[in-house]
């Protein structure tokens, strides 16, 4: 019966979400903007790396992708309200025209940042930069240093220089504690003024279903009797549900997974068993169906605009409902051949479980709304059944899953 009912939810999952990909697939176009020298403004999805190329920024436009440099846009802005532009920041080592810089706030006063570098513009247009070198990541003692406060005293004096909203002295060097004091600082002033800051939030989160087949194996447990035996039903079919969390704020190549399903079969299992006495053969027929929980942490290796490869790894959880219908052994005396037929349960499962699993996956079609996934899932779980004879078995699970996955998320239209 439980058997029947998980077909029949596949069957209904299925045909719910089929119709449900072709409508969902549809993407919904980003509305990044990329200003050229020549005064026009493209629109598009913005692909832009500044560890990688800083001079360089892709813009993809009606499934066309195509590079432009500084020496053909001025800027871009992004849908989620990041801004870069070419600019003189007066860098010593460097000439900053060459490269986009990031404009976090616009107004009396701006504030640039390049290379993870800050660059604070006041009222006149002159350049400051907001710590004593130009290149490379901030030292632990750059981090600590008070200097970037005492130029923001300098440039933040007047009337609201002790009404900004926030304490000079816990201003950090970062871009938004930098551009939370700075606005609450314009603010005061009351001039106009805009602040570049992205507005995305601190991840996605995106439903995600999955369905597919479990091919499930058994080995006797260390320390315990090396009992042999058999599924006759190795692989069962298998449904997950619930939700990823992706595109995590500086983490980009992270997700996680928290997923529930459920795994129902009716099955038998042969074992088979010889010591210096007895030989003992029995048969269990049963019913399994098992509740599944699962957090996977997953990482990107290969990120394409069509296409990603991941891995994740992370604990598995089962709670087994368990019953077996029927259990026979035959206890063979190997010297004389006596036989002893004994009916009863021999087979039995851990009321509840606790695995680790590991997982390598692809993301075969996707857009900003939705994700069709394929993974491979394998999970071992210790001791998870036990076989009674003479002596308790004690028998460690192994799990290969194929899992077609789909999921989608709700966008701000």
């Amino acid at each position: 019966m439980k058997k029947l009912f998980t077909i029949n939810f596949l069957i209904f999952l299925s045909g719910f979400t089929i119709p449900f990909l072709a409508i969902a697939q549809k993407e919904i176009p980003t509305k990044d903007l990329l200003y050229l020298k020549d005064g026009s403004v493209l629109s598009g999805s913005i692909r832009y790396n500044p560890r990688k190329s800083a001079e360089t920024v892709i813009l993809i436009s009606e499934g066309v992708e195509k590079s432009y440099s500084v020496n053909e846009a001025d800027g871009f802005l992004f849908e989620f309200q990041e801004k870069y532009v070419i600019k003189d920041l007066n860098t010593k080592d460097f000439d900053s025209k060459r490269f986009f810089s990031r404009l976090i706030v616009d107004g009396n006063l701006k504030l640039y940042q390049l290379f993870g570098r800050f660059y604070i513009e006041d009222q006149s247009g002159k350049i400051i930069p907001l710590q004593k070198s130009e290149i490379g990541e901030f030292t632990k003692k750059e981090k600590s240093s008070k200097h970037h406060l005492s130029i923001l005293s300098f440039v933040t004096q007047g009337d609201c220089s002790s009404n900004k909203g926030s304490s000079l002295d816990k201003v950090q060097l970062n871009d938004e504690s930098l551009s939370d004091y700075l606005v609450a600082y314009l603010a005061c002033q009351g001039s106009s003024f805009t602040s570049y800051i992205d507005n995305r939030p601190r991840a996605q989160l995106n439903y995600y279903a999955q369905i597919g087949g479990v091919h499930t194996r058994y080995k006797y447990a260390r320390e315990s009797v090396p009992v042999r035996q058999n599924i006759q039903k190795n692989t069962i079919p298998a449904i997950t549900t619930g939700v990823r969390l992706d595109e995590l704020r500086g983490k980009p190549r992270v997700s996680m997974d928290f997923l529930l399903g459920i795994t129902s079969q009716n099955n038998s299992l042969d074992y088979f068993y010889e010591d210096n006495v007895y030989q003992y053969v029995g048969t269990s027929n049963y019913s399994l169906f098992s509740l599944t929980g699962n957090w996977f942490v997953n990482y990107t290796l290969l990120k394409k605009q069509k296409f990603d490869l991941y891995a994740g790894v992370g604990p598995m959880t089962r709670v087994n409902f368990f019953k077996e219908e029927f259990g026979i052994a035959e206890r063979i005396r190997t010297t004389s051949g006596f036989t002893v037929l004994d009916e009863g349960k021999t087979f039995d499962a851990v009321p509840y479980t606790l695995g680790l699993g590991y997982k390598i996956g692809a993301v075969l079609m996707k857009n900003n709304r939705s994700r069709i996934t394929a993974e491979l899932i394998m999970d071992f779980t210790p001791r998870s059944v036990n076989i009674n004879i003479a002596n308790r078995s004690n028998l460690d699970q192994f799990n290969t899953a194929f899992m077609i996955g789909y999921s989608f998320r709700q966008l701000k239209k």
